[in-house]
Parts: C-alpha cells; structure tokens; sequence
C-alpha cells in the first residue's frame, strides 16, 4: 500500500465510512468516502476491509438490553458501582459482552460501549440513536446494574 494511501486509511478509520464508487481523471475504478473523502483503489480497498471489524447490529444491541432486563444475562461489575459518582462503570456480561454505563450522581445517564464476544464493538459515537436515548425504569437501574438508592448489594458480583 503506498504511502499516500495509508494515509487515507488511516484517516478513513476515524470516520464512520460510507464508500461509494468512483473514478479518477486517469479513469481508474477507486472507492471515496461520503463523509472524509478519503479514497482507496480497489486493491487498497481489499486490503482495508480485511481490517474491518462489523458493527453490532441494533437488534443484537437490543435482545442484549432485554436479556439483562430480563435475568437471562446477569452483569458482573469490574469496580462497584457505589464507589464510582460520575464516569463510566463497566460489566462483563455472563454471555461474555462487556457493556460500560456511564452514571452522573449515582444515576444513570447512558450506555457508553458495548463489546461482543467475538470482538464487535459499538461506541457512543456509532451507536444506534435508539440506543443512546435508551433510559431503564429506576427499578431496573437498581436491580441490574445497581444504580441508585436501592440497589441491591447481592446481585452484581465484583470480579
């Protein structure tokens, strides 16, 4: 890969590309960002999607959120909760999902990342509007993810 192109690699990969077909005054066939402008002839192109790790659809996102709701898929804590006011708390999931949650005033205020088992992730800034907006009933915020006043000590284990 030429230098000129890594550039553009790299620089595409801070971007939520959307590629789309187009051509150079020389008429050769290169994929340009929507959004950056970046671009990549075709065997560039090969080799960055090889580097690419997929998104975690909002469906998945959402069974996930429900499993938890639910009891199916139980939250693990790597620091309590408790001691964090404001910042993120993170869980491993016993499906092997780690999720963080970042809590303003021992609230909750909004999930943060998600992580699948198999190395799919979702930050703030690529999530699903659904998803970001998403706000647990008080009594769910206690019960699984231990937030707010009556949050039981006995459900999520620290690791």
């Amino acid at each position: 890969m030429s230098k000129k192109y890594r550039f553009e690699t790299e620089q595409a990969i801070r971007c939520s590309h959307v590629w789309e077909l187009a051509q150079d005054p020389q008429h050769r066939v290169l994929y340009r960002c929507a959004r950056c402008r970046s671009f990549l002839d075709v065997e560039d192109m090969r080799a960055f999607q090889g580097t690419l790790t997929p998104e975690i659809s909002e469906t998945e996102l959402s069974a996930f959120i429900r499993d938890i709701e639910n009891g199916n898929v139980v939250l693990n804590a790597l620091r309590k909760p408790c001691q964090v006011d404001m910042g993120c708390v993170e869980y491993q999931a016993s499906n092997g999902w780690t999720v963080r949650v970042f809590k303003d005033r021992n609230e909750w205020d909004y999930f943060d990342r998600f992580e699948s088992n198999d190395g799919r992730m979702v930050t703030l800034t690529t999530m699903p509007d659904a998803i970001q907006s998403y706000r647990p009933d008080p009594s769910v915020a206690a019960k699984c993810y231990e937030f707010g006043a009556h949050a039981p000590q006995s459900r999520i284990s620290v690791l």
